[in-house]
């Protein structure tokens, strides 16, 4: 389960003994290069606190690339996830996704193979790529050369949950408290017996997207 949009308003301690009290979260902080806070989207000092901490504690952290950020991955731009950027510095992320929104992007195809190989021969993460029914090639391509690339599938007015035969993917979209354990009924049928894990974003926070 991944609990995405971190921000400002969430009190990093109780993330910690959430983390502690269900090992199997996992927290989304979405990166974009602004600095500045907006609901869903963390400030840089917030942020960096949050770094701070997942160096001392043990729990899941998934940084997803969105903006700016993504716009660069597509013509190869990966440098912002190395080691000479230790604000996003890749050891500090359990998986890496990277996030589109139903947004057509500029795309180099041999700068954006170029670039990942790149970055793979450095790092060994999990590579997430958003499917949107817009952007689904990208995970394709990213997926002929390796293993380790998994899709997020997104329902929305477009696209719709497919049933997969991927051993691992993700569902999003839509998925509220309320609804939880309808969709997740869904999904283990559509996954198989193949691993799977459902993301909530929007409809964690309150109806006024304050927090």
């Amino acid at each position: 389960l991944t609990i995405a949009g971190i921000d400002d308003t969430v009190d990093i301690h109780q993330l910690l003994s959430l983390s502690k009290q269900y090992p199997f979260v996992e927290w989304g902080v979405n990166l974009t290069g602004n600095c500045k806070f907006s609901p869903r989207f963390p400030s840089d000092e917030w942020y960096c606190e949050l770094i701070r901490k997942k160096k001392d504690y043990d729990f899941n952290l998934v940084a997803h690339l969105t903006g700016l950020f993504t716009k660069n991955i597509c013509v190869g731009k990966w440098d912002i996830l190395s080691d000479s950027y230790s604000q996003y510095c890749p050891s500090y992320f359990d998986k890496i996704q990277v996030n589109f929104h139903n947004a057509c992007h500029k795309f180099d195809k041999g700068m954006f193979l170029t670039g990942l190989e790149r970055f793979k021969s450095n790092y060994d993460h999990k590579i997430i790529f958003q499917m949107d029914g817009c952007n689904d090639y990208v995970f394709f391509m990213a997926k002929e050369k390796y293993n380790s690339i998994i899709p997020l599938y997104t329902k929305n007015a477009v696209t719709k949950w497919p049933q997969t035969n991927w051993p691992c993917s993700g569902y999003s979209g839509n998925i509220t408290l309320d609804n939880f354990q309808c969709n997740l009924e869904k999904i283990s049928y559509l996954s198989g017996n193949a691993d799977f894990w459902m993301e909530i974003d929007t409809h964690a926070r309150t109806e006024d997207n304050s927090k």
